[in-house]
């Protein structure tokens, strides 16, 4: 699943993909949702950067006061959204003893508290808490921290926490129990997720001596109170499904520049719901093995009994020979310039490989079979590149690139370097990163002593100034359809789609999009 156009790379109309990957289909549905935490999302800041950045609510912690819910109880309530709410000391004792609780029930359904025993000897419940996680408003979505104070008489002692969605009809979800270590005061927490419910919620908190688990024990220990609190409902923007005749989604989902209007933005953060279920249909659910074809092919890997071509490479030291077998055919499919090495030899003349280390070939030959690269190799990815672009492995070469441009580190020292390289091996998207850095470092890049090597590069003055315009107005001008302002990667996601070449130059892809 690949969701577009919420990166620093984002251009032009918002793109939404979907990329089915099982024979089962897949029912989505995608929220815009304007928000003002930290919920886990794609985020935007208001410069167009696209730093991934946390906003925080003007709203702190608010204090409960108690609110007439029907004519038997009083709960504790906070009457505003907030980061975090507090009964403070209305839920002191218990019962007909304490100093806060005034003979209250302090519940929403009249579950009454025990009265036996003697306050701060027996059980009781001081204090509840509800508090964001992320320390702005309590919203839905988000999950919330159950802090309780409770008084325990003993190791018998267990306090459980319940959530409920609707107080005005409460229905009690159990979270969670703590048990007492030792008698005297213990403060006690829980996680609680909030789906979608009423403005305002509750979360009830009691402690028993004995019994189960009940949402009203009812025992004559037991304590039990609840807090109702407020809670932010997402403001929807905008909505769309995909069902099964919708494949890829919405290439045109909506305009980058509507998205970022300030009146559409809570302290410049947009997020992006994403919920997924499956289409129930058992016809279309039921096991469909998937075609074994990258299986048979993986174990022909070196499988020297069927091979028909042999390798030879030197170790680093030249002390020694490594040797892999190979299959003409295949190299003639996926390979054909390894093929051409291969013209009228058999395994009993080895082919020799100069250029390249025997781990680096391996990995080469193993993709060449349809097997994956090793994870270790993004740290060695310029030699794939090298090699990809010896052996016209497009593929190979493309995913070596992006590996090096999202884990190298651009240094004053070292960019200049990469710029050459990246015009030597017709990179692209590395030519673009590095000159990216140029701009943003431009003061120290001048200064250093590899600055004149820059006047070597391909790099043309209208990339540079490309460049600048692209950083000056965050993309904004993508919205006009100039395929000339796109960064590398969503040209490359653009002739995708349209099963279009995605490799060479800017120009070539430019020119390929526009046909």
């Amino acid at each position: 699943m690949y969701p577009g156009g919420y990166d620093k790379a984002l251009d032009g109309m918002a793109s939404i993909y979907l990329l089915h990957l099982s024979e089962s289909p897949v029912a989505i549905s995608f929220e815009f949702v304007l928000n003002e935490s930290g919920f886990k999302q794609f985020i935007i800041d208001n410069d167009g950067d696209g730093n991934l950045s946390k906003s925080t609510s003007d709203n702190g912690p608010q204090v409960a006061v108690y609110s007439q819910w029907n004519s038997k109880t009083d709960v504790p309530r906070c009457q505003n959204t907030g980061s975090e709410c507090s009964s403070a000391d209305l839920l002191i004792g218990r019962g007909s003893f304490g100093r806060g609780s005034e003979s209250r029930a302090n519940t929403l359904d009249s579950c009454s508290d025990g009265n036996a025993g003697s306050y701060l000897s027996d059980e009781s419940v001081e204090r509840v808490t509800v508090k964001s996680n992320t320390k702005s408003d309590i919203r839905e979505g988000d999950t919330v921290v159950i802090e309780a104070d409770v008084f325990c008489h003993s190791k018998r002692s267990v306090a459980d926490i319940y959530h409920a969605r609707n107080p005005s009809n409460p229905v009690w979800t159990y979270i969670g129990t703590s048990r007492c270590t030792k008698d005297g005061h213990k403060k006690i927490t829980a996680h609680c997720t909030l789906t979608e419910g009423k403005p305002e919620q509750a979360v009830r908190v009691n402690i028993r001596q004995s019994g189960s688990r009940n949402s009203c024990p009812g025992g004559s220990y037991d304590d039990t109170d609840d807090l109702v609190f407020q809670v932010k409902q997402r403001n929807k923007l905008e909505s769309h499904e995909f069902g099964r005749e919708s494949v890829l989604g919405h290439h045109d989902f909506m305009k980058r520049s509507f998205l970022l209007r300030p009146d559409n933005l809570n302290h410049g953060t947009l997020s992006i719901e994403l919920r997924m279920k499956l289409f129930e249909n058992k016809s279309l659910v039921n096991l469909i093995p998937e075609n074994p074809f990258g299986k048979h092919m993986l174990k022909l890997f070196l499988d020297e009994q069927s091979a028909d071509v042999l390798f030879e490479l030197s170790n680093d030291d030249n002390s020694s020979k490594v040797q892999y077998h190979a299959h003409h055919l295949v190299l003639k499919a996926c390979a054909p310039a390894l093929a051409r090495l291969c013209e009228g030899s058999d395994k009993s003349s080895p082919v020799t490989i100069l250029d390249l280390e025997p781990r680096v070939f391996f990995q080469l030959l193993h993709y060449v079979y349809g097997g994956d690269i090793s994870p270790d190799w993004k740290n060695d990815a310029k030699k794939f590149v090298d090699a990809a672009d010896k052996y016209r492995l497009t593929d190979l070469k493309l995913a070596a690139e992006a590996w090096h441009v999202a884990y190298y580190s651009f240094t004053v020292g070292n960019v200049v370097e990469e710029l050459l390289y990246a015009d030597a091996k017709n990179c692209p998207l590395l030519r673009e990163a590095a000159i990216g850095f140029i701009l943003k470092n431009a003061k120290e890049v001048i200064k250093s002593e590899s600055f004149e090597n820059v006047l070597m590069a391909k790099t043309t003055t209208k990339e540079i100034m490309l460049a600048m315009a692209t950083a000056e107005q965050g993309n904004d001008s993508s919205d006009d359809g100039d395929e000339s302002m796109m960064p590398i990667n969503d040209l490359r996601m653009a002739l995708y789609e349209k099963g279009l070449d995605i490799n060479g130059s800017r120009e070539l892809l430019t020119s390929r999009l526009k046909k």
